[in-house]
Order: C-alpha cells, then structure tokens, then sequence
C-alpha cells in the first residue's frame, strides 16, 4: 500500500471522521431489517457467485456491455432496495403519527362531550395524508425500479412493472421471461393498490394524477375516535363495526409489497439460474 492510500486510509478511521460518519447515520441514515433484505441478498449472493453468473462476467468483460451490469445490479440491489426502504420510513412516520393521536386523545372524555350517534369530523391531518402519499409512490416506485432491473437480463430499458408481462411477450422462448410473466399473473393482485386497471384507477394514479386522496377522515364519537374511508377505505364495514386501524392497514400493504418484490426477485433468481447450469 502506497504512501497516498496509508494517508487516505488514516483520515478515513480517524476519530473524528468516525463519529462524524456516525451522527450522520443515526440522525439521517435508514436500513431495512435483514429479512426485509432478504430478495435482495438472494440476488446479491447469485450474481456475486461462485460461479459468477456467465452474462455478469460478459457484461463486466466488455466496456461496451457493462451498462447493463450497472442497470441490472445498481436497478435492484440499490434503486429498488432504497425505494422500499423508503416505503418503510413513511410507513413509519405515518404510524408513529397515529399512535400520537390516540395518545393526545385519550384523556378527552368523548361520552361526555358527544352525544351517542352524533359524529364529528376533525381536519388537520395534511401531514398523514403527505406520509401516505410519499408511501404509495415509495411502494410503486420499488416494484418499477426492480422491473428495469430485470429488463437489463434482456438488453432493454422497459421499465413499467404493471406492463412488464406485456412487454416479456416478444420474449416468449426465453424461460426466465415466462417465469417473470407467471410470477407476475400471482403477485399483481395484491399490489393492485399500485397498479390502474383499465378504467379502475389504483390509488397510486389517483395521487399522481387526478386529485389529493387522504389517508382517512378522522371522526369522534361518543364512544371514541376512528378514521374512516380515504384511499384504504378503513372502517366502512355495514357492520357498524369502528377501530383506529391506519396501522393495520399500511402495514397489510408493506407485507403484499414485500411479498411481490420476493416473488419476482426469487422467480427472476431461480430461472436465470436454471439457464446457466444448462
């Protein structure tokens, strides 16, 4: 090691830098659990090998090839990674702001104050509905991220997950595209909160495009407080039948998004491999 990298290295570990680097993550940084990171590091350990998979190593071998190394990897193990580690963080924020609330709340005696059967609306819930928003497009964002990723394994740049078994057909003698198509057909309707349908908009368009969606109406009642409707459509059972559930909800959608992204990373995985061993 030369004179200029001992230098580097001894600014690198000095104490200052190290507590430096240290107060920066812990006021800024963000890092999903290891087995949210799970996909991930299943693709990570397959192209990293041994054996380094035969189309990495072309592509690392050849200048006029390795931006599709940089798609393929950087679209999945960074892009697609941060962005539902993004989902998470909002997620969180959103949550944590419900559980202020409820506690904010709990002294007030509602039975006093409001008759049984009356409801009152309460405004004011902008930065819930803002987390929700930078939720939905985090969630979405993930899954578009991963799909040009993918796209890299067949030399394009298509980058649309809700279009991706479309756009795998011009692939159709390829095993690892019908693996990524029947992996699609099970996952896509338990995102379909992120995916337009026709004329049946996803929540995720309704944001982006056409009007403000709130998380939910928060009511009080004699008997308590509840949110209802907005784009989860919480507690809107005929039942009658009220709960605090923005919570239960969010967190239903992290577990469909994760699963998704699971599925499509291990489809994706297992073929590609099944290839090279052939």
């Amino acid at each position: 090691m030369n004179e200029h990298h001992l230098q580097g290295l001894a600014i690198l570990t000095s104490s200052e830098v190290q507590a430096s680097i240290a107060a920066v993550r812990r006021i800024a940084g963000y890092e999903l659990t290891a087995d949210l990171r799970e996909p991930f590091l299943y693709f990570h350990s397959f192209i990293t090998g041994p054996p380094i998979p035969a189309y990495i190593s072309a592509w690392r071998s050849s200048p006029g090839l390795e931006h599709w190394y940089r798609q393929h990897v950087d679209g999945i193990l960074s892009d697609a990674q941060r962005a539902l580690s993004a989902a998470h963080y909002h997620a969180n924020r959103l949550k944590d702001m419900e559980r202020d609330i409820v506690d904010a709340l709990s002294t007030i005696d509602f039975a006093n104050a409001i008759p049984l059967g009356s409801t009152v609306g309460v405004g004011g819930t902008d930065r819930m509905d803002f987390e929700y928003h930078a939720f939905i497009f985090a969630a979405r964002r993930s899954l578009d991220y991963m799909t040009k990723g993918i796209a890299a394994y067949f030399r394009q740049t298509f980058h649309s997950f809700r279009n991706l078994p479309s756009t795998l057909q011009r692939f159709s003698n390829n095993p690892v595209a019908m693996s990524l198509v029947a992996a699609h057909a099970k996952v896509a309707p338990d995102v379909a909160f992120l995916l337009s349908d026709g004329s049946n908009k996803s929540v995720r368009d309704l944001i982006a495009h056409y009007r403000h969606v709130d998380v939910g109406a928060l009511n009080l009642t004699h008997n308590g407080l509840f949110f209802a409707g907005g784009g989860e459509n919480l507690n809107l059972s005929p039942s009658g039948n009220v709960k605090f559930e923005i919570g239960e909800a969010i967190d239903a959608r992290l577990r469909d998004l994760q699963s998704a992204l699971t599925a499509m990373i291990h489809a994706f995985v297992d073929a590609a491999q099944t290839v090279e061993n052939t």
